[in-house]
């Protein structure tokens, strides 16, 4: 992404820096439509959902001045779109996550492990299948839509100037991100890391929304919140994957193969192993982020 690609000035009021951020991430996701739909990568399918997360974002910062009525449809549509691209972009981690696991097995655990593989695969196909339809059908054409007639209607408020209001966002993304931290050192719950990584997240969106007028701070912050997350999304994707194969180890309906069964502790155990060394990881990375090189770039943002 270009550094400054909303054109912000510090003059700005709040409104117009909402509608243009709100209006060139819609265009990005309109652009990634034709690919999702082909289904040619899971890249695609990441990029697109990213788009929606900022989006999502974006409407939750800028909230007091855009139009009270018509934004919970919109959070709505776009919490339904986000599902379905997480349904997809979820099994495509599983896969990935289970095709290097497998590969630090034998061959003939991997010939045993091929029926839960191939499922993991069906499941990939019908969450893809699903978003196609959902992209193809009438609700993501209302979906387009309403957001045009949204970007349309006028702001409650001009609110204050952006250089003012962005320097409140920013840090008050970040005093979140720190109480969030010191709760998931104390208590490394998945809850608290997964509640760590939404709040990094955000803070690094609302940097990047700002990176045009406070310039270099905003966009180390944003990198430095990107690491952060980074670290705790490979945590998640793996815990993800190891509670798949729960699931699949205790259907009820079609259980797993006598022959695949033996061979689905070896699996978890590798899972869960890989799981306490990146939430080992995520916990050591987290007092580097938080350090006070962090928090002079956010006394810098002014």
């Amino acid at each position: 992404m270009e550094p400054d690609p909303f054109k912000l000035r510090c003059g700005d009021r709040t409104a117009d820096a909402a509608y243009r951020v709100l209006a060139f991430y819609f265009h990005r996701l309109r652009a990634y439509e034709t690919a999702v739909r082909a289904g040619n990568t899971p890249q695609n399918v990441h990029d697109m959902r990213v788009e929606v997360r900022r989006l999502r974002s974006a409407l939750r910062l800028f909230r007091k001045v855009l139009p009270i009525r018509a934004a919970p449809a919109l959070k709505e549509d776009l919490r339904q779109l986000a599902q379905v691209l997480g349904r997809v972009r979820d099994m495509d981690v599983c896969l990935l996550r289970l095709n290097k696991a497998l590969c630090t097995l034998r061959a003939a655990d991997r010939r045993r492990l091929a029926p839960c593989l191939r499922c993991a695969r069906e499941q990939a196909h019908r969450a893809r299948t699903a978003a196609t339809h959902w992209l193809t059908g009438a609700r993501y054409t209302r979906f387009t839509r309403r957001f045009m007639r949204f970007m349309q209607t006028p702001p409650v408020r001009r609110g204050k100037k952006t250089a003012q209001a962005g320097r409140r966002y920013i840090r008050r993304r970040w005093q979140a991100v720190r109480r969030a931290g010191a709760a998931a050192l104390h208590t490394p719950t998945e809850k608290n890391l997964h509640r760590l990584r939404i709040l990094c997240k955000r803070l690094r969106y609302a940097c990047e929304f700002f990176t045009g007028i406070y310039g270099q701070p905003a966009a180390r912050l944003a990198a430095r919140a990107t690491d952060m997350q980074n670290a705790l999304g490979i945590y998640h994707d793996t815990v993800l994957t190891l509670r798949w194969l729960k699931k699949y180890a205790q259907r009820p309906t079609t259980p797993p193969a006598p022959t695949t069964l033996p061979a689905l502790p070896h699996l978890q155990n590798i899972l869960a192993h890989q799981i306490h060394r990146r939430k080992r990881q995520a916990l050591t990375l987290y007092p580097r982020f938080a350090h006070r090189q962090t928090r002079r770039l956010i006394k810098n943002i002014r």
